[in-house]
């Protein structure tokens, strides 16, 4: 019986020349068998040391292993080799991004960029590094000469985003990551919150549900925030029963009982409630006070007149809870 292990076709065609071990070595890596890859790049440099593609190979395995000394070894060894071309100095930028070192990232990144102005990669690696030196023009800069370049691509389009909302530019940060996340639907639920956070401030509600039940869907045990601001859209959009269930279905702790009886207070202004709403607003503030005197703030809160202005009282209450609740979030901030 024949052994085939675990080769696949293609592979068992190559020949063991120098490219037939690259492509093998290649196929080996796409598949997970480091060890494998690693050994036939390291057979093409013992019988050819100044082979550029086994370097830049062995550079790459050696980065994904976190070995960050061995890669950068070969990585210089392939520019040595060929110093035009621009694949070993981008591999290197990113070794630099990867290692947190953002002032050399930016040196071979505009390296990469001599030697090829149409690199789309080294645009938008150098996006990211003026992203960590928060230089948010110089990375919308970056980022919009990847995406002429290359408008398909979803990770620019999504850094992007993250540029303009930095720079408190929230309806280009809401129109670019719509975009990314139409080109390529994320895995990750965090593309989905932060849309749903410029959608908020931009009172799309409506699109803040929709980013949120997406985000929800991916990972169904978010924190108590992401389902905070969901009751939040969909008081937005008026639909006060669901906000109601949403916000029993959470349950409450101390941290989060502030804003929810924050909330109660909005579905019931919302449904005409005043009296319900000021209360539940009045709770809010003295929870998110923790104790401390509010009467000076607030004036009696005590149990009013039965011919009192509940409307006019619950939004008093309203006020001092939303504005004790932005201080919080503030000083968390």
């Amino acid at each position: 019986m024949t052994n085939t292990g675990k080769f696949t076709p293609k592979m068992k065609k190559l020949g063991k020349d120098e490219m037939g071990r690259i492509k093998l070595g290649a196929s080996l890596a796409r598949e997970g068998r480091v060890e494998e890859a690693s050994a036939e790049f390291e057979a093409v440099l013992a019988a050819n040391p100044s082979s550029f593609r086994a370097h830049t190979a062995l550079g790459t395995i050696r980065l994904k292993q976190k070995e960050y000394d061995a890669a950068l070894s070969h990585y210089r060894e392939a520019m040595r080799l060929d110093p035009l071309k621009a694949q070993a100095p981008l591999k290197v930028a990113k070794l630099y991004l990867k290692q947190g070192d953002a002032d050399k990232a930016l040196e071979y990144f505009q390296n990469t960029l001599v030697l090829d102005p149409k690199s789309v990669s080294a645009y938008v690696g150098s996006g990211q590094v003026f992203m960590q030196q928060e230089k948010f023009e110089e990375a919308v800069q970056q980022l919009r000469k990847a995406l002429k370049l290359e408008p398909s691509n979803a990770s620019a389009r999504q850094r992007l985003a993250q540029a303009y909302a930095k720079l408190g530019k929230t309806t280009e940060a809401a129109t670019e990551l719509k975009a990314a996340l139409a080109l390529e639907p994320s895995k990750n639920a965090n593309p989905y919150i932060q849309l749903a956070k410029i959608s908020i401030d931009q009172q799309d509600f409506a699109g803040a549900r929709e980013a949120l039940e997406q985000a929800l869907k991916i990972n169904p045990d978010s924190r108590p925030p992401v389902r905070i601001s969901l009751v939040q859209a969909l008081i937005g959009e008026k639909n006060f029963e669901r906000a109601g269930e949403e916000l029993k279905a959470m349950g409450q702790s101390q941290r989060t009982a502030p804003i929810q009886h924050k909330l109660w207070g909005d579905i019931y202004t919302g449904q005409g409630l005043y009296k319900e709403a000021a209360e539940q607003y009045q709770a809010a503030t003295l929870l998110a006070k923790e104790g401390q005197d509010i009467l000076s703030e607030l004036g009696d809160m005590d149990e009013p007149d039965e011919d009192e202005d509940w409307e006019e009282l619950a939004d008093t209450y309203r006020t001092a809870a939303s504005s004790i609740s932005t201080e919080r979030k503030r000083n968390k901030d």
